[in-house]
């Protein structure tokens, strides 16, 4: 991905999730798939299949937010090659 697509995905970010709605949305989702406990209603009784999914909805999270705060002059943040580390 050059330099300009990777401004360009971090300003779309930023245009949704900047305005009043789009806070409101990141706040729900971020209430619905990270700021709960992980196990919920299922308890500690989870198996990998449903922590998988779980930790997946939290990274979703963690992605927006990771283009939100993203530098975009000077040295670059780019999640998808820290999201490359992660595996």
């Amino acid at each position: 991905m050059t330099d300009d697509e990777l401004k360009d995905r971090h300003q779309r970010y930023r245009l949704v999730f900047s305005s009043d709605e789009g806070k409101k949305l990141l706040e729900d989702l971020e209430m619905m798939f990270d700021k709960r406990t992980i196990y919920g209603l299922d308890g500690p009784n989870l198996n990998e299949l449903q922590l998988a999914y779980k930790e997946g909805q939290r990274f979703v999270i963690w992605w927006i937010r990771s283009m939100l705060n993203a530098r975009t002059e000077g040295k670059q943040v780019d999640a998808a090659a820290d999201n490359d580390n992660r595996e």
